[in-house]
């Protein structure tokens, strides 16, 4: 279930700490009238800071050409113990001054620890963000809600989540989002695109060149795409479900933000998707045992089989949730024809095109031929994917004997 408050579960919060012990930190040391005598750590680099330039230096120098206000070292000197949150250099560093005492408790220095908070603030701005809009959603509501949010957050151009197929070579997507706005579902293939090694690895990111990383994936081309990060989908056995994506129109400039909050949101999506996918197969169960028990009773209330086989055309239209089922008559083993002779839902156009069937091209065709049952799938060239199951049926009439070929066909929007 997805969580149905604004709190962090304990993976998120895990996963979030995890990436905040990384922080860039600042050391440095004065002495009692405050000329630095040690200037060291690896956030230097990220505040253009050259320590070689200021030791020997007075800190209030430092501070005065960073636009930094010394009133807490010359507290420190003083013989308190500080603490202050302040920018440098555009960064937010979270500082704790201790002044050094000597044995008989004089004020010999003061040393300083300094913590680039920036990333961990905006981490935890966004987290909060994102956690309370996806708290009280289920199901595609969640989906929607979370890309928003992530797109908003992170300043993507596109953001999409979408659940892996069956054979594993497509993607249908669950939501996805361009500009701000909800676009259409679609599906695509995972040949030739990052996705597909987010799918069979873990997470794949390219802050910036995607496109020439993948130069087979002409959506991206088309997109103008020039950032990406997929993040994998896993259900409770480790497999993978879908994925989790954002894209940029230009270089990523927050790529370890991006990639720990799809690694932390790739997990409530999975649990929602996993919780949705067990929904639909229970509903799927039940509309099979309500298919076959009208089936049944249709069978038993008439002996004409004209009638049986347009009660079951009814039913597998009106109870198992088809747009189209269709019967069709095959009259001798040699015949290149197949007949439609009854129907039920939407036919259009489609009946009429198959008044005539190729059998050795066409899927009823195939059908017919091989004598079982075949299962096409249509996709990603079309907005919603189609997959047509053509059922082999053999019906014995009264009056003379033939093969029937029952043929049911299904539009699915994965």
């Amino acid at each position: 279930m997805v969580a149905t408050d604004n709190k962090l579960t304990a993976a998120e919060q895990s996963s979030a700490q995890a990436w905040l012990r990384h922080a860039s930190m600042l050391v440095w040391m004065t002495d009692a009238q405050g000329i630095i005598r040690l200037l060291d750590g690896d956030a230097l680099d990220s505040l253009e800071i050259d320590s070689a330039l200021w030791l020997g230096r007075p800190l209030v120098e430092l501070f005065t050409a960073y636009d930094v206000c010394p009133a807490n070292l010359e507290r420190a000197l003083g013989g308190e113990q500080v603490r202050s949150l302040g920018k440098l250099k555009g960064r937010l560093l979270e500082t704790r001054y201790s002044p050094l005492l000597d044995a008989e408790g004089a004020v010999t220095g003061v040393h300083a620890v300094s913590i680039d908070v920036t990333d961990s603030r905006r981490l935890d701005q966004v987290l909060n963000t994102v956690a309370n809009a996806v708290s009280a959603e289920t199901g595609d509501n969640f989906f929607k809600t979370l890309i928003l949010q992530l797109q908003s957050a992170l300043g993507a151009d596109y953001a999409f989540v979408g659940a892996l197929s069956d054979d594993q070579q497509f993607i249908h997507v669950n939501a996805a989002c361009a500009g701000g706005e909800i676009i259409d579902n679609f599906s695509y293939s995972l040949a030739t695109t990052p996705c597909a090694d987010v799918v069979h690895g873990d997470l794949c990111s390219y802050p910036r060149d995607v496109h020439h990383a993948y130069p087979d994936d002409l959506l991206l081309k088309e997109m103008g795409v020039e950032g990406y990060c997929g993040a994998k989908l896993r259900n409770a056995k480790g497999e993978s479900l879908g994925v989790l994506s954002v894209l940029y129109k230009q270089p990523m400039t927050e790529t370890p933000l991006v990639e720990n909050l799809l690694r932390i949101f790739s997990n409530r999506a999975a649990v929602e998707m996993e919780r949705q996918q067990s929904a639909q197969a229970l509903q799927s169960s039940e509309r099979l045992h309500k298919v076959l028990s009208e089936c049944n009773q249709a069978l038993v209330r008439s002996d004409q089989q004209v009638q049986q086989l347009q009660q079951i055309c009814n039913i597998l239209v009106e109870h198992g949730g088809y747009p189209l089922v269709w019967v069709g008559s095959a009259e001798t083993a040699e015949a290149t024809e197949v007949v439609p002779q009854f129907f039920a839902g939407d036919a259009g156009s489609y009946l009429d095109n198959r008044s005539s069937l190729d059998r050795g091209l066409r899927r009823s065709g195939k059908c017919i031929r091989e004598g079982r049952e075949w299962l096409a799938r249509f996709g990603p060239r079309h907005s919603t994917s189609l997959r047509t199951c053509l059922k082999v049926s053999e019906v014995r009439s009264r009056c003379r004997l033939f093969v029937r070929e029952v043929a049911f066909i299904r539009c699915c929007g994965c």
